[in-house]
């Protein structure tokens, strides 16, 4: 009951104040921001969907037309992996209320998008068919992207605009790293087994003040790294085999490629970047994340990806610890390290996890 009493108070509390300090001009502070940063023109949003058409127009009408170029969009591409049905016409993913309808045509080139486009609030809306149904498919490199940033985000998420703008504001700064709203943190394993990991949620973050990697599914990233993913040489085709047979953790394997590739090429990890903002979660209760079991499914994916880095003598790829505070883009005033909240709320419900 304490602990729930917090939880709502600091959200409340906090909300208050942010809402007053905004409202007298003071908004957030960030100790990354640079004036010498030059923002890219926009950026284009990665959606990957399946079978979920209601939330896929909704996503699509959020980010397009209440968010559109204003707050940085560009271009929009949704990832089909529906093998047994037609994607979608289009313009009936701009008439809300009403089901989508297939195009009756399918195409089945996995590394470019359809040749249609659909233009919306000066968003352009592209379809990429996949002929496969994989979880890897969204980290398909794209031929036809305009900016060099793309914001992975699942179907069911609702990033905010300003938080959505405050995300591509923090990548700019920081063009390297993973910039995302969903940390999360990779730690040696209370049973002491050598390389053996525990997957942690926000309260543990919250709790330990430290984070080392963030979720893809809402974060902005190089779209380099689509390429580097897809690159023997630097990824294992046996690490995207092990997503294929797990059905899960392909955004683990992206976060570890970024800070092993990033190690290699700049001479250390680049740090991941969260971004706290206010993201709605429509599908909390129907994920993979929600599968019994998850917690330790993803424990064993740390550990069985990070053997592989080993194996090939790569090092650790989460070999580092970042306070907070020091990865935070936003901070509130007057910045006490109680204040950090995730970015929806119901992060919080993984309390019981702490406890593993």
């Amino acid at each position: 009951m304490a602990i729930a009493f917090f939880i709502i108070a600091q959200h409340v509390v906090l909300g208050t104040m942010d809402t007053f300090y905004h409202y007298y001009g003071f908004g957030f502070a960030s100790n990354m921001r640079s004036a010498e940063v030059v923002m890219p023109p926009g950026f284009a949003v990665v959606i990957n969907s399946y079978k979920r058409p209601d939330r896929l127009q909704d996503a699509v009408w959020h980010y397009a037309h209440t968010c559109g170029p204003s707050f940085g969009v560009q271009q929009i591409y949704v990832v089909w992996s529906e093998l047994d049905k037609f994607p979608p016409a289009l313009e009936t993913l701009f008439q809300p209320g009403r089901p989508i309808s297939g195009t009756g045509k399918l195409r089945n080139d996995p590394l470019s998008s359809s040749s249609e486009s659909y233009d919306k609030n000066g968003v352009e809306v592209k379809i990429l068919k996949m002929n496969e149904n994989s979880l890897n498919s969204r980290f398909r490199p794209i031929e036809s992207l305009k900016s060099d940033v793309v914001l992975m985000v699942d179907d069911d998420l609702r990033i905010s605009c300003p938080s959505l703008y405050h995300g591509f504001e923090a990548w700019a700064t920081n063009p390297d790293a993973m910039v995302g709203y969903y940390p999360r943190l990779a730690s040696q394993s209370r049973t002491r087994v050598p390389n053996e990991y525990t997957y942690h949620h926000w309260p543990e973050i919250f709790l330990t003040q430290k984070m080392n990697f963030v979720l893809t599914k809402a974060s902005f990233l190089h779209k380099q790294y689509l390429n580097t993913y897809w690159d023997e040489t630097r990824h294992p085709r046996q690490i995207l085999d092990y997503v294929d047979k797990n059905k899960n953790c392909e955004d683990i394997a992206m976060a570890m490629l970024v800070a092993n590739y990033t190690k290699s090429t700049l001479g250390e990890s680049s740090k991941p970047i969260y971004v706290e903002g206010r993201v709605t979660d429509k599908g909390i209760f129907g994920g993979i994340s929600t599968l019994s079991g998850h917690h330790m499914t993803r424990s064993r994916c740390l550990t069985d990806l990070s053997e592989m880095y080993l194996s090939r003598g790569w090092g650790l790829p989460f070999s580092y610890d970042i306070p907070l505070k020091e990865a935070s883009w936003l901070h509130h005033s007057p910045d006490m390290w109680w204040q950090y909240r995730p970015s929806n709320p119901a992060e919080w419900l993984a309390l019981l996890n702490i406890f593993r």
